[in-house]
């Protein structure tokens, strides 16, 4: 009978740690799964402050493009290069220099890095977005370059965020207008 006992009693034990070692295992998992979620939902909203990084990019170029004239307009040899003779321009209180233009036949490019950028600190963490702007004067006539011709702009707009993952997340805007 004392035998018997014994037997029992290692069965109990060994039952005992199959059973902490199965709860253990359901733990992990569960803490794994809730790790990976975690880890998606924060890629998630890094990407959408990128994306609105590049929205607002977007909204302040057409703002100074349309209603300010800031950037060049008319390529002739009657009226020059023209715009408002700004030297630099603001968006979100982050001040943008407006450089010259390179110029190829009869199109423009603008290349700003970083064009716009939540909060005005030198931080690489922040929010920003990259905008190449390029104006291409249409002529109407023949031989004429501008003046008489439309002007076909096209905003390339690439809004980025390392946010507090480390990872780099884009997200870009084409408009032509």
């Amino acid at each position: 009978m004392i035998k018997i006992l014994k037997q029992k009693k290692g069965f109990a034990l060994l039952f005992a740690v199959f059973t902490a070692s199965m709860l253990l295992l359901i733990g992990v998992s569960i803490f794994n799964v809730s790790l990976r979620e975690l880890a998606i939902s924060q890629s998630a909203k890094d990407s959408q402050l990128a994306f609105y990084a590049a929205d607002s990019a977007r909204e302040c170029a057409l703002y100074w493009d349309i209603k300010k004239a800031a950037f060049t307009f008319c390529l002739s040899d009657g009226c020059g290069t023209k715009n408002t003779g700004l030297a630099e321009i603001k968006c979100n209180e982050n001040t943008i220099n407006l450089s010259s233009p390179t110029i190829s036949g009869n199109t423009y490019t603008y290349n700003f890095s970083p064009f716009f950028k939540y909060g005005n600190a030198d931080d690489q963490v922040l929010p920003m977005a990259d905008l190449i702007l390029t104006k291409k004067f249409v002529t109407q006539v023949s031989g004429l370059i501008g003046g008489l011709g439309d002007v076909v702009s096209t905003l390339n707009i690439q809004g980025h965020n390392t946010g507090s993952s480390g990872r780099r997340v884009e997200r870009g805007i084409y408009q032509t207008y």
